[in-house]
């Protein structure tokens, strides 16, 4: 009996260990590509950094020495260099912009004042401003054409024209306007704004803007240096050139020599305004766009 149970036991047991495995179901594996990686850029060695830096500094050097056109021989090979820097940037605008007469949207210094002014903003971009607002606008600073034809009409200035209010002066010229709280002394007029600097040449000028306290109109235009009272005899001819270039040559001079009052005048004559490049006192320089009859 125990050796029967015994025996069916070891059949049930070998009968266990004998059936078929299930076959086990295969993992799938993912299929990995391999996707080549950007390089990244090596960053420049430090011989090619103390290169830029030389270069720059050069460049700079001859930028404040007034050599603009020497100075953009190092500045041109450090743009190649690293033609991402601003500080590269704004040299290279300064160069350029020194050997324009006027501001002009057709330079490369108004491309490069573009990136000054998106890369550098603030402070370190206000004469690059400057230059773009000079060039944007300007029918005062449209050369003759070649024909050497002087405009039949002088009405205003940029955007301007005399006659105007305060709100359509404003719609022109916008942000570009900052409140006026200097001294301007003609009687029956104010001055609510004003441009802090506009470019005449290469040389930047407060622009006033005078109203008559009776009409409210725009009744002239005033340029005076940014720094008020001053002038000398060289920038009254400097300007009487810059004029002339615009206008064609003055039609009369009207100068004062008296005890009370020297004064030197070039005037351009036009059916609404006049025209005049100032000296007074040898110190006290500005040019005016009046209506006739006006007063500078």
């Amino acid at each position: 009996m125990r050796l029967k149970v015994l025996c069916a036991a070891l059949v049930l047991v070998t009968a266990c260990s004998q059936a078929p495995k299930t076959p086990e179901t295969p993992i799938p594996t993912e299929t990995w590509t391999t996707t080549p990686t950007a390089t990244p850029s090596a960053a420049p060695s430090p011989a090619a950094e103390q290169t830029t830096f030389l270069l720059v500094r050069e460049g700079t050097d001859l930028v404040l020495q007034g050599k603009f056109k020497q100075a953009l021989v190092p500045l041109e090979k450090a743009e190649k260099l690293t033609p991402d820097d601003p500080e590269i940037v704004q040299q290279l605008f300064l160069a350029h912009a020194g050997q324009d007469e006027l501001p002009n949207k057709k330079s490369k210094a108004y491309a490069y004042a573009q990136r000054v002014v998106a890369e550098l903003p603030g402070v370190r971009s206000a004469r690059a401003q400057e230059y773009i607002d000079g060039a944007d606008a300007l029918p005062l600073q449209a050369p003759l054409p070649q024909d050497g034809k002087r405009p039949a009409d002088v009405k205003g200035f940029d955007k301007v024209e005399l006659g105007m209010t305060e709100e359509q002066v404003k719609a022109r010229l916008g942000k570009r306007l900052k409140p006026f709280t200097g001294i301007y002394t003609q009687p029956n007029k104010y001055v609510p704004f004003f441009l802090p600097a506009y470019y005449f040449g290469k040389k930047p000028y407060a622009v006033l803007f005078p109203f008559d306290k009776d009409s409210g109109q725009l009744v002239g235009i005033y340029i005076r240096p940014q720094r008020y009272p001053s002038g000398t005899p060289n920038e009254f001819a400097e300007m009487e050139s810059f004029v002339s270039k615009m206008y064609g040559p003055p039609d009369r001079d009207d100068d004062l020599d008296s005890d009370a009052v020297q004064r030197q005048r070039s005037v351009w004559d036009f059916p609404s305004s006049e025209v005049h490049v100032n000296l007074t006192g040898g110190r006290d320089f500005s040019i005016t766009i009046a209506g006739k009859g006006q007063e500078d």
